[in-house]
């Protein structure tokens, strides 16, 4: 985790799972929990991005579900991860968004990222024992990295 995330993460709260879900049954599991995430947003048709790399609302949705369970919430850290990381070379085909195209999705599709999220948490947390149960809930998590990824993304515009 960058400076920025971490200076996020401190404007933001704590969190009672691992900030990396992947610790918990890896990343390639992590990865088919974030398709379904995505489909089960059921997000409308479509592409983002400019016509050489475009990708559809669905790969962007499952981007962000990934990316944000492994604990990278700054559009520009996720742009480059999507190059670096094999899961989500994988989620993003052949282009890897810009993180211009990040944060505008993030943005205008704000309630479909924070659904696929909480869905995300709420698979992995649902399939874990360890995790703690008692007052622990899926949108209240998904809710507090999603506004990570605002402050970092902001905290990164003012750099």
């Amino acid at each position: 985790m960058g400076w920025i995330e971490k200076e996020a993460a401190s404007r933001t709260g704590v969190s009672l799972v691992p900030e990396d879900l992947a610790e918990l049954r890896g990343a390639v599991l992590l990865m088919h929990v974030a398709i379904e995430a995505a489909q089960a947003a059921e997000p409308p048709a479509g592409r983002v991005g400019n016509e050489e790399g475009s990708v559809t609302i669905s790969q962007v949705l499952s981007v962000y579900a990934y990316a944000m369970g492994r604990g990278w919430m700054g559009a520009e850290e996720i742009a480059v991860r999507c190059v670096e990381d094999g899961c989500l070379r994988y989620l993003v085909g052949r282009r890897a968004p810009e993180a211009s195209v990040l944060r505008q999705f993030r943005r205008n599709h704000a309630a479909l990222v924070r659904s696929s999220l909480a869905f995300l948490i709420s698979r992995i947390q649902g399939q874990l024992d360890a995790l703690p149960r008692v007052g622990f809930d899926p949108r209240g998590e998904s809710a507090r990295r999603f506004e990570r990824a605002v402050a970092a993304d902001s905290l990164a515009m003012e750099v």
